[in-house]
């Protein structure tokens, strides 16, 4: 066998294009983490919208207003 072809049938020389679908665990690992990522976006959003906007009710009740167990 030549040198050309022991490189030609190493897994390397083939362009990924032709090498077929990534195997189920490589996958499932990056769906895995880009779930995960995604929902430390979304809560890191959540909690800055609350910490911003927490203090911010432009002169309406607050919660002590809203939730006072005395006048039930």
């Amino acid at each position: 066998m030549s040198a050309a072809e022991q490189t030609l049938a190493s897994d390397d020389a083939v362009p990924l294009s032709l090498r077929g679908p990534a195997p189920t665990r490589v996958v499932a690992g990056y769906g895995f983490w880009l779930f995960l990522l995604s929902d430390i976006i979304i809560f890191a959003a959540l909690f800055a919208a609350y910490a911003v906007l927490s203090g911010e009710t432009a002169g309406g009740p607050t919660a002590a207003d809203l939730f006072d167990r005395s006048m039930c």
